[in-house]
């Protein structure tokens, strides 16, 4: 073999081992570059999933707090359309009225059972215990009903007017009882007993009544801020 031939030979060699390099390089390159868009689109689903559930929950919170903030503005709204607005003096002196009435409810409260006491089938005429009965009656109950029925009138105009009416009808059962538990000629048709007991369980429901209206005026008593010159 000639050295020609032998070069020739060499050259045909390194030829084909260079076709066979660059095809290796080329299915190299598709295989990475098939690799990597495989892998971009793995990475791609993967992170739109995560943001679509980030979003979705994101979402939800939004929805809620929405939705809390409309209550907190409808129970605002609610507040503020049933806020009545005073000073601060006027909001003492009313609380001090409303405590004051309270304190003569709960005070005649407590002895309205002295009349349920009544001997029954006794007279005035005939009888020391039925006289012992009144001379209680006249001691304990009908000063704090006087008390009451004195206070509502002395500040009826600074009562609201559901409130003035609630207190109107318990002074008026108040009245009624005493004066159906002294009165020297019952008709023999009416059970006394049982209709003072009515009276009574009457003006028990009555006092819970004002008591929630009480606080209910109270609660919605709302002070202005005077503004303070410069």
């Amino acid at each position: 073999m000639t050295p020609e031939q032998a070069w020739t030979i060499a050259g045909a060699v390194l030829t084909s081992l260079a076709g066979g390099g660059a095809i290796v390089l080329a299915l190299s390159s598709w295989l990475a570059r098939s690799w990597a868009r495989r892998m971009l689109e793995e990475d791609r689903a993967r992170y739109h999933a995560e943001l679509d559930a980030v979003k979705h929950t994101y979402t939800h919170e939004l929805e809620r707090l929405k939705e809390d903030l409309a209550a907190s503005n409808r129970k605002l709204h609610g507040h503020i359309d049933h806020a009545v607005f005073v000073s601060r003096p006027q909001f003492e002196a009313e609380f001090r009225t409303l405590t004051n009435t309270w304190e003569r409810i709960a005070d005649l409260r407590t002895v309205f059972p002295i009349l349920d006491e009544r001997p029954n089938n006794r007279t005035r005429a005939n009888d020391t215990e039925y006289g012992t009965w009144c001379a209680k009656v006249r001691a304990e109950f009908v000063p704090r009903a006087d008390a009451l029925m004195n206070s509502v009138t002395a500040q009826a105009p600074f009562y609201p007017k559901e409130l003035l009416e609630a207190l109107s009808d318990q002074i008026l059962i108040a009245k009624t009882a005493l004066a159906e538990a002294i009165s020297d000629n019952p008709r023999e048709s009416v059970d006394y007993a049982k209709r003072r007991r009515e009276l009574r369980q009457n003006f028990e429901s009555g006092a819970s009544r004002l008591l929630d209206m009480i606080r209910d005026r109270l609660a919605h008593l709302t002070i202005v801020q005077e503004s303070v010159p410069a």
